[in-house]
């Protein structure tokens, strides 16, 4: 039997593995992906935001370079200590780019692509349900946090993805918890030769989605979204047309067209994630249908995307606090990657410039880090 006072550390122990656990994962309910592909000419790109509330221990994002070599899965981390201590270790076979929330203190990469050209993002979705732990199958574990490290690691393309998805157990972020719905994920993954898939985890089981649609946010599961996409075929491309029901008062025609942009009445403009998705497929999909609109350059492809990602942006102090969350969302950093040319470009939230990573020239055998939050960068003085 246990002692008082080993019971006293016991509960200490555990309940402060819980609190420091919540007070990470709790607050993550939003991120953003659009990706497109104007013309078979143009490099397929993906862009995407990461809304995670701002937890203190959150704050500090930062781009940090991978090395090949590297070993990963067991660093004395918060993440690992707390989150993933059921969890194999692996080398770094590809070199790669990530996106890691406190720097290297907690280790959780949230985004990032590796020298082959596959990017992986991992986007918030609480209803995931992940394999239950079972000690009787004869395959090394990986903690679901570190599915996207590890596959940047080891897989080159989303083929290869899915067969090193075949040769693990993919296991709960604790061993000692079944359900973490405070912070589950699903994935986006491409890769430079045109492959674009999503995986989430339903009831235990793996489900893999081609991404047709460019678009994903988080809850409810992908397939809710799609048909939620039919609820919303009132907004157009073209301008409504009242004049077969108008009817002529003293004040002129009513109803008539009064201003520009009513093609888009009932387009939902909240910052949910079904509305999210909602906004974000049909103000894609009416550019590309427009024949002078669309983009014709890579160039052009990085602005639409730019603009897209800019109309779901989250100002910070705009989403309402809950009694879970007491630093709700906000837009820290936002990415655009291109798998063919291997060209990472991230900005955050006080410098909305654009900053290039270039992967193909990166040192793969150089670990480095640095902040992605650098604060305004002043302004260009062109009197």
């Amino acid at each position: 039997s246990y002692s008082f006072c080993t019971l006293l550390f016991f509960t200490y122990k555990m309940t402060t593995r819980l609190l420091i656990v919540a007070g990470l994962l709790a607050c993550s309910k939003g991120c953003s992906l659009v990706s497109m592909q104007p013309t078979p000419e143009l490099d397929y790109v993906i862009g995407r935001t990461m809304e995670l509330g701002q937890s203190p221990e959150f704050i500090d994002w930062n781009v940090t370079r991978f090395p090949r070599g590297m070993e990963l899965g067991r660093e004395p981390t918060i993440a690992n200590k707390l989150m993933c201590n059921n969890s194999m270790t692996w080398k770094v076979k590809y070199a790669f780019v990530g996106l890691a929330s406190g720097g290297a203190s907690l280790g959780f990469v949230a985004d990032g692509m590796n020298e082959e050209g596959l990017s992986i993002s991992s986007l918030t979705l609480r209803v995931s349900k992940y394999p239950p732990i079972r000690p009787s199958l004869n395959k090394p574990a990986i903690c679901y946090p570190m599915i996207l490290p590890w596959l940047l690691s080891t897989a080159a393309t989303v083929e290869d993805v899915k067969k090193q998805l075949k040769k693990v157990k993919v296991t709960p972020a604790l061993d000692w918890v079944t359900s973490l719905d405070f912070m589950n994920f699903h994935w986006e993954m491409s890769d430079a030769t045109g492959a674009h898939w999503i995986l989430e985890y339903v009831n235990g089981i793996a489900k893999w989605y081609k991404d047709e649609l460019g678009v994903l946010t988080n809850d409810p599961p992908y397939p809710w979204h799609v048909d939620n996409l039919n609820n919303y075929v009132g907004v157009s491309t073209t301008l409504p047309d009242p004049s077969n029901i108008e009817v002529q008062t003293d004040s002129g025609p009513v109803p008539a067209l009064g201003s520009f942009g009513t093609n888009l009445l009932g387009m939902p403009g909240d910052l949910s994630p079904p509305s999210r998705f909602v906004r974000m497929f049909y103000l894609r999909q009416f550019v590309l249908a427009s024949p002078l609109m669309a983009p014709s350059t890579l160039n052009e492809t990085y602005t639409t995307l730019t603009a897209l990602l800019n109309s779901i942006f989250i100002v910070k102090g705009t989403v309402a606090k809950t009694a879970e969350n007491s630093h709700p969302e906000m837009t820290h950093w936002a990415v655009l990657k291109n798998p063919a040319k291997r060209h990472l470009y991230l900005r955050s939230y006080g410098d909305m410039q654009w900053k290039l990573i270039d992967i193909s020239k990166m040192n793969t055998s150089e670990w480095r880090s640095e902040v992605v939050e650098t604060g305004f960068s002043g302004v260009k003085d062109i009197t």
